[in-house]
């Protein structure tokens, strides 16, 4: 469903317990670059929740 790109800082911040600064440096980007992803990948789960939940 999610995409790698924003699937790894997802679960790095929230399963891994990591901060964005150690979530970037495992992904080689920026603390700003992981905290923009993890926003979108948590819009897109709940986009995705909200719809299946109106398909019953």
């Amino acid at each position: 469903m999610l995409p790698a790109f924003y699937k790894e800082p997802l679960l790095l911040t929230t399963a891994g317990g990591l901060s964005h600064r150690q979530a970037a440096i495992l992904l080689g980007t920026t603390p700003k670059a992981v905290e923009m992803r993890v926003r979108r990948a948590r819009k897109q789960l709940g986009d995705a929740i909200s719809e299946a939940e109106k398909e019953g």
